[in-house]
């Protein structure tokens, strides 16, 4: 799993029913209590589309769609796994919503605040004697000699185990109601956590509520972002770079205080329709001129057809699709160098963590990146956003994380899931393309199902999950040059280039990505 880069801060006021990141209410004075939820807590608000999507997959667990309400405050949290899981929280987790990779669905993953929902909504639940109620208070799991009654109950189901009528764990089913009463041993629920006290719902509080009562805390942030920006830039020389989404649309804010009038947005062709469209919402809400570049939706295809699709290791699209575009527009507009504004941040990921808030660009020549907003959290974006009403891309009330190409292979499967459930067109396009190369190159199918295409050498967990021929997939595709070296391979496909227009011009000098992918996958 991923390094992560620390907590953020995440408070909750219970007697306000409020999320922040403060110690102290802002709306009362009173002290709050750290929010419980995993670390790096980029929390971010459920919009309606994400709701109504995690109520259908209650649903089809057999559970009720009301453990979260369309009438309290929620907020989601990626936390790490093998993919996708997703903690919705209120005053603490409710529960998670994850993709199971290899099931190949979405499941629910049961919190204690969800446990209690769930008996108070009269969920199914299997009665204990006092010797087994003890043991399943101390995290251990149930067997069968200590149920004394079950309700109609089957394996894998989430139960709530009481005793005299009151909850005192939870847990997975692994026998169903009637195994539990007639057999005298066996392992009868998989125990996953005690349940105390009563929930807790945020009812009638929601998302705009969090940021008026943090109007003064957003307008002190954004003041010393934009002191640090004036500090650390030229305005005539710098601009804005815009992705779409919400760290980037806070830094146009900040961009425009400063002083900074343009800003730009690379299309590389494989963005959601909903993305290119929050660069014109964004440049009319702000007062920057974005520039648009419109990249080629093609050569996504062309070049994954022809060479290798674009991997975690071997970021081709990123070179092609977005720093070949901005290193001709730093020159043209700007000659030798720039400055310019990016809304990285340090809880993103650890290596974002480490780099600071100015670095020189490593692949845009004479660039100098700053990041305004390098120490905000998730939270502080999110109440930035509300406070100053600021237009974000509709597609993270859809559930998005993450603002980027549908088909990034830095991205989840359940993401995947996701652009697929608002675009199943373009991603039946891209699967398309996934498929006629798994023929082509006679690939096993969970290389596809699995999406190991994401990693050209296979590494972490999802090496206990496919077969060693797919692990090893990059060594088949490539192996017409194992033999021949790095940079002679590279020079002779040139004659085969599809063109990706990383090198500026297609048939000419060498191919960059060739030639690394060989170094990578045989060590040359």
């Amino acid at each position: 799993m991923e390094k992560l880069p620390g907590k953020a801060p995440a408070y909750v006021c219970r007697e306000c029913e409020l999320v922040t990141p403060l110690r102290r209410c802002p709306e009362c004075g009173e002290g709050t209590d750290p929010l419980r939820v995993t670390p790096p807590a980029e929390l971010r608000p459920v919009g309606p589309g994400y709701l109504e999507f995690i109520r259908e997959v209650l649903v089809e667990e057999g559970l009720p769609a009301d453990l979260v309400r369309d009438d309290e405050l929620l907020l989601a949290n990626r936390a790490p796994d093998l993919d996708y899981l997703d903690e919705i929280v209120a005053a603490e987790p409710v529960l998670a919503l994850r993709y199971d990779l290899r099931e190949d669905r979405w499941t629910i993953v049961l919190k204690p605040e969800g446990a209690r929902r769930l008996h108070e909504l009269g969920g199914k639940s299997i009665e204990v004697d006092r010797g087994a109620a003890e043991a399943v208070r101390e995290g251990k799991n149930l067997f069968a000699p200590g149920v004394t009654s079950a309700d109609d109950v089957e394996p894998g189901e989430w139960v709530v185990i009481e005793h005299g009528d009151r909850p005192v764990a939870f847990g997975r089913a692994r026998m169903s109601g009637d195994e539990m009463i007639r057999r005298n041993r066996g392992l009868a629920v998989e125990v996953r956590g005690a349940v105390e006290g009563s929930p807790t719902y945020f009812r009638d509080r929601d998302f705009e509520d969090v940021a008026r009562a943090h109007e003064e805390y957003v307008s002190e942030r954004l003041e010393e972002a934009v002191e640090f920006t004036r500090k650390n830039v030229s305005p005539s020389r710098t601009f804005a770079s815009f992705s779409g989404g919400k760290d980037s649309l806070v830094t146009l804010v900040v961009a425009a205080e400063a002083g900074v009038e343009r800003a730009l947005f690379v299309d590389t062709g494989m963005e959601l329709p909903e993305t290119v469209e929050a660069a014109d919402r964004a440049a009319e809400a702000v007062g920057v001129d974005v520039e648009i570049v419109e990249g080629d939706p093609e050569m996504f295809h062309r070049v994954t057809e022809a060479l290798l699709p674009p991997s975690r290791d071997n970021r081709w699209c990123t070179l092609a699709a977005k720093l070949a575009p901005v290193t001709r527009y730093v020159r043209s507009e700007f000659g030798r160098g720039c400055y310019t504004l990016v809304g990285v941040r340090r809880y993103e990921s650890e290596t974002r963590s480490e780099r600071g808030r100015v670095w020189d660009s490593d692949a845009v020549p004479g660039q100098v990146n700053v990041a305004p907003i390098f120490d905000w959290s998730s939270l502080d974006v999110w109440l930035c956003v509300y406070s100053e009403d600021l237009p974000y891309n509709p597609l993270y009330d859809e559930g998005f994380g993450r603002i980027g190409c549908y088909m990034c292979p830095a991205s989840k499967v359940g993401d995947f899931r996701l652009s697929e459930r608002v675009h199943p067109e373009l991603w039946e396009e891209w699967m398309e393309t996934l498929e006629r190369y798994r023929e082509r190159h006679g690939l096993s199918r969970d290389w596809l199902r699995y999406h190991v295409w994401r990693w050209l050498r296979p590494e972490g967990e999802i090496r206990k999950v496919v077969s060693e021929e797919s692990l090893r997939w990059g060594e088949r595709v490539l192996g017409r040059w194992r033999e021949v070296p790095p940079e002679e391979a590279a020079r002779g496909f040139r004659r085969e280039c599809p063109g990706c227009g990383y090198c500026g011009a297609v048939g000419s000098n060498r191919c960059e990505i060739l030639e690394v992918s060989l170094r990578r996958v045989f060590g040359r």
